[in-house]
């Protein structure tokens, strides 16, 4: 089954902490309540954006190829026009938010943590399997940059009413060593409409899974964006408004 690499978003273990976490770098990350007015007990979802104007450091492993490594933040960069946000390298793995191992081409699953999850996290933030010249090289960068950044995948929208295949599902799954939890959360389960900052939903969208006819029951694909959409343009400016500026 031959399908572009796709990305598996790394959960912490530890729900409360990322809430606590969240919250402290910016409190706008607080759970919305729920339709009814009431607030479920205990850690509802929460979203994890970083505050606005922040400075986010990016580290890469040493074995990470000067080139390569420049080739990765130039790509990641094009986000920084929609999103009041910076990005600056630098060599002190520890300080950097954002750490970034890669594996040889092909491995097949990229990694990231959903932004401010990465301040939980002492090793690398994100893994990237798809080098400058692989194929999906700038849609995968763009996708997991878009998931430090605090987005969700696209597919997993509350009105993304995709009709899949679980057979086909569960091949791809034995395929690449994915424990069937991992599908429903990187697949199968909708976000609840209150759960997360989001527009439309966006088929064209940059964080949108792409999924062959066969993963379909209805044999509709998804090719998968390599480009920043309208939608993803406009969702980063929701997330990360820029300061209006008075003359």
């Amino acid at each position: 089954m031959d399908i572009p690499t796709l990305c598996k978003v790394t959960q912490v273990a530890d729900q409360q902490q990322s809430y606590e976490t969240a919250l402290k770098e910016n409190p706008l990350n607080a759970p919305q309540p729920s339709r009814s007015g009431r607030q479920k007990r205990g850690v509802a979802y929460h979203s994890r954006l970083w505050a606005p104007g922040r400075t986010l450091l990016i580290a890469f492993a040493a074995d990470i190829p000067e080139q390569t490594q420049q080739s990765i933040f130039e790509v990641a960069c094009q986000w920084l026009a929609y999103a009041n946000l910076k990005f600056q390298r630098t060599a002190d793995w520890a300080e950097a938010q954002i750490r970034i191992e890669m594996k040889p081409s092909g491995t097949g699953i990229n990694h990231s943590l959903v932004g401010t999850d990465a301040l939980l996290r002492e090793d690398s933030t994100m893994t990237l399997s798809d080098w400058p010249g692989d194929e999906q090289f700038q849609r995968s960068v763009l996708h997991e940059f878009g998931h430090a950044l605090g987005l969700d995948h696209e597919h997993q929208h509350p009105d993304a009413d995709i009709q899949w295949n679980l057979a086909k599902l569960l091949e791809y799954a034995e395929q690449v060593g994915m424990p069937m939890e991992e599908i429903a959360e990187n697949f199968l389960n909708r976000i609840e409409r209150t759960q997360a900052l989001h527009n439309a939903y966006d088929p064209g969208s940059v964080m949108h899974y792409p999924i062959p006819a066969t993963f379909t029951l209805n044999n509709v694909a998804f090719t998968g964006s390599a480009q920043l959409s309208d939608g993803d343009k406009a969702l980063a400016g929701k997330a990360y408004p820029f300061t209006p500026v008075h003359p």
